[in-house]
């Protein structure tokens, strides 16, 4: 019997849709190869501030980059055919790259977006941009691990413009895939709208709430999303001023979060520069309707979705009339073009593996 080829993964991945890429597509990659996959050990937690940080920066400056060294060596002297490189929640990209002599597709979701987007974002308190100070080096590091990979996969257009502009680069584009599911009929929905997402400004919550705000029938809306009591607050405070109904929903489960979509109407994405949307992929998939900033990767949903999406500006005004129209469409059976598939993903990758 002809034995299997082999290839190394390696991840360092936390949550989040880059997780669900890893996960995915390993499933398939392993009905085809013979996989190790590589990751490194976890950062040590502490409740004591002083020391969680000197844990943090003594993960993120020698633990990692001897961890991706070591492993590289390890590669390198084994009969690998390609390695498929994941980000690292961390580092953003691994500094095995610096070292692998194999073959090596990158996987690549977004850059270390604190270092290009307004601060605020991303970082809206002090000790937030303190800690963003510290990894500085992080910056300068991705920059350089990115050239060193032999093929680089984005996960939109918009990403591809951003990323090959930043790195100097020439990525391809493979659009993430959402799990095949039957809606066969649409259980009666009520009027709510849902984001998914961190609680941090990135993501637009507050650019949601205050759009529903404007409008005279306004809908319930819930975020799912983790963070800080203080987000928390910020958010629900607003709600309250804007006399909106909000719910906000922490540390569900994937089958909760399926039984919020099949019972709203619209997802709303007004994050800002989203370099694609697996959640709004994933909304549209069990036939929701969706409104979308424009300037971002998700709006390249309305080409394959049509009818079933409406991008419009980022600011409250044009968001409120996204939703008003898109809570007066009929929701219907929602087919999953072939390229948004996991088989779809994983072919591309097969493809670069071999070539």
């Amino acid at each position: 019997m002809r034995e299997q080829k082999k290839i190394a993964i390696i991840h360092n991945l936390t949550g989040g849709g880059g997780l669900r890429v890893l996960v995915e597509t390993n499933k398939i990659l392993s009905k085809h190869y013979k996989t190790e996959i590589f990751s490194p050990p976890k950062l040590k937690e502490s409740e004591h501030q002083v020391v969680k940080v000197i844990n943090y920066l003594t993960y993120l400056y020698k633990t990692l980059p001897e961890y991706y060294k070591k492993i590289s060596k390890k590669i390198n002297e084994d009969n690998f055919r390609a390695v498929i490189i994941h980000q690292d929640s961390y580092l953003k990209s691994p500094t095995s790259l610096f070292h692998l002599k194999t073959k090596t597709i990158y996987i690549l979701h977004e850059p270390p977006r604190e270092f290009y987007e307004p601060i605020y974002l991303h970082a809206p308190l002090l000790r937030d941009k303190l800690f963003t100070l510290l990894r500085i080096p992080v910056l300068f590091l991705d920059k350089t691990a990115v050239k060193k990979a032999m093929d680089i996969l984005v996960n939109s257009k918009f990403s591809k413009k951003r990323i090959d502009k930043l790195y100097g680069v020439n990525s391809y584009v493979v659009y993430p895939g959402v799990k095949t599911r039957s809606v066969s009929e649409i259980r009666k929905r009520r009027r709510i709208c849902i984001s998914v997402g961190s609680l941090l400004p990135y993501k637009g919550h507050d650019l949601t709430i205050r759009a529903i705000g404007l409008m005279k029938d306004k809908p319930k809306l819930i975020v799912v999303g983790n963070g800080r009591s203080s987000e928390k607050k910020h958010l629900l405070n607003l709600a309250k001023k804007n006399k909106v109904h909000l719910e906000i929903k922490s540390d569900i489960t994937d089958g909760q979060l399926n039984s919020i979509y099949k019972r709203s109407k619209v997802y709303v994405n007004s994050a800002y520069q989203e370099p694609f949307g697996m959640t709004s992929l994933e909304a549209l998939s069990h036939g929701m309707n969706l409104v979308t900033v424009d300037r971002c990767g998700t709006e390249e949903l309305k080409k394959f979705y049509k009818n079933d999406v409406t991008v419009v500006k980022r600011n409250p005004e044009y968001i409120a009339k996204g939703i008003e129209k898109m809570l007066a469409i009929k929701h219907k059976k929602q087919e999953i073009p072939n390229i948004f598939k996991w088989e779809h993903f994983a072919s591309q990758l097969i493809k670069r593996i071999e070539k």
